[in-house]
């Protein structure tokens, strides 16, 4: 009587540590049915280290149905999912040993093979019988009829499935670096899936926060940590890193024209013309901004990168804030930085939770197995990695948002301090809508307690100018203080407050 093998489970975080020997070691006892392997607390492996941990493999195992038999699936890290995925699909033979090296393979049981090849036998001699029988009733069918003989093509079994049938891709840069990427989606997933790209390098980041909170994109590409924090907010899920073959992390920085009087921080002054980005935007407008605390200057702001170093090109601006290595290159000698900022993450493609988890799983496997003329740099510009700690600059645009609901963005010099201690009232928004009556106002139930409400009227084109706020969906439920009200009674008995002006508001964190 044949014994059970008794396989031990193996944790592939503890093997890996000890380094490719180690692995190689693994792959034999995987390979030879003594253990299985728990991937639990692994994200993803280098090229390295998969050859190694598959090194001892045997071929027919490397497909991803089969993967079961050395790996406990359900200890898969989505983005390890995919990895190996990428790497079993293209690891379609075994590859000869290099340098001489002889590569051991531990065959099955002589007798299990007779019976396999006995079974394969039977099994193609009843497929040629169906297939005869077939062949001869359609002939005696076509024979003795004038109709047609509809043949009906089932669709490829490679073809993976999913649940949804529409999806929506949110983008942020040049459609044209998408469109690789947007036929790889249609072939992978077929007539099935509608997919559809929305967005350009001219959405404002705000647009995209909107988008995101209401989970109309399935699939989004960040483009910035800011957007980034706010899809982890909604409830999306990473999927992949972008920016192909670069660190994870960037940085900002304040430049000026290489002719420039300006040399460091000490030299700017209230009349100092600095080009700003959008409220969103981490390089051109949170990292700068934290960076100018306590100073006054002029402030243009609302620019897209491009147009900052085109400001400042043409002597429009006397300093601009970008992105270092993107928007301001490493060796630009039209232009001098005057400061680099600390490291901020990078950003990435998330994945909605309005998709079910196994929906998520395969597109993140169909992300990264795309050939590398869809993830390139040129084009959609992402690569499997890990998800940054996005804790640290989400403090920093807190401390911003906190100073900046000082500012009176009408005045043409900004003051980035809060010059005195401000009071005001302090309550929850608990409704925020547009007016029905006047498309250009907004209002906001405010609850300052059980039995007191406040109605908040504003011009609509605030909203964009709050930081913190951005949005009536984005204000809903966020405790708000309001500095330099005047409440008053309506002909309806609700207590009113007016408000002109974005210092009048501030969101609290």
């Amino acid at each position: 009587m044949n014994q059970v093998k008794t396989k031990t489970t193996e944790r592939l975080a503890d093997v890996r540590e000890q380094g490719i020997d180690a692995l190689k070691g693994l792959s034999k006892r995987l390979n030879n049915e003594q253990s299985i392997l728990d991937c639990t607390d692994v994200a993803g492996l280098e090229e390295e280290e998969l050859e190694a941990l598959f090194h001892y493999i045997r071929v027919e195992w490397c497909r991803r149905m089969e993967l079961c038999n050395f790996i406990e699936t359900e200890t898969f890290d989505g983005n390890l999912r995919g990895r190996i995925s990428e790497y079993t699909e293209n690891r379609s033979s075994t590859k000869p040993p290099s340098n001489g090296e002889k590569k051991e393979y531990i065959p099955v049981n002589p007798a299990e093979n007779n019976k396999k090849n006995l079974f394969l036998l039977v099994s193609i001699a009843g497929l040629m019988t169906v297939v005869g029988l077939l062949l001869l009733y359609q002939y005696s069918y076509t024979s003795s009829s004038n109709k047609p003989v509809v043949i009906v093509q089932k669709p490829s079994s490679t073809i993976p499935i999913l649940e949804t049938n529409k999806l929506i891709v949110g983008v942020l840069g040049d459609t044209e670096r998408y469109s690789n990427l947007e036929s790889y989606l249609k072939h992978k997933f077929g007539d099935r899936v509608q997919i559809k790209f929305e967005g350009s390098s001219k959405t404002d980041y705000q647009k995209a926060k909107d988008k995101i909170a209401s989970n109309e994109w399935d699939i989004v590409f960040t483009l910035s940590p800011a957007i980034s924090i706010a899809a982890k907010d909604n409830g999306y899920t990473w999927a992949a890193k972008m920016f192909a073959n670069k660190p994870p992390f960037y940085q900002s920085v304040l430049f000026v024209r290489a002719d420039s009087p300006i040399r460091s921080l000490e030299d700017i002054k209230p009349k100092t013309v600095i080009a700003l980005g959008d409220f969103n935007s981490a390089s051109s407008f949170y990292m700068p901004s934290y960076t100018l605390y306590g100073k006054k200057l002029t402030v243009d702001r609302g620019h897209r990168g491009q147009e900052i170093r085109e400001m400042v090109k043409l002597g429009k601006a006397d300093v601009g804030a970008a992105a270092y290595g993107d928007i301001i290159l490493y060796n630009n000698s039209g232009f001098r930085i005057i400061h680099k900022s600390r490291d901020i993450p990078g950003s990435g493609v998330y994945l909605s939770p309005k998709l079910s988890q196994q929906d998520r799983e395969t597109l993140t496997g169909a992300l990264l197995q795309a050939p590398p003329s869809v993830k390139d740099n040129k084009q959609a510009n992402y690569e499997a990695g890990e998800e940054p700690d996005y804790s640290p600059f989400r403090q920093i645009t807190n401390r911003v948002e906190s100073i900046l609901t000082c500012v009176d963005w009408k005045q043409k010099q900004i003051a980035f301090y809060c010059s005195e201690k401000e009071t005001g009232i302090t309550g929850k928004v608990i409704s925020a809508l547009p007016s029905l009556t006047d498309s250009n106002q907004a209002h906001l139930e405010l609850r300052i307690s059980d039995n007191q409400t406040y109605r908040v009227l504003f011009p609509l084109a605030l909203i964009n100018q709050i930081p913190g706020g951005g949005s009536l969906l984005n204000l809903k439920n966020k405790q708000v203080r309001l500095i330099d009200v005047k409440p008053s009674k309506g002909s309806d008995g609700k207590l009113k407050i007016k408000i002109d002006r974005t210092s009048q508001i501030k969101v609290q964190h």
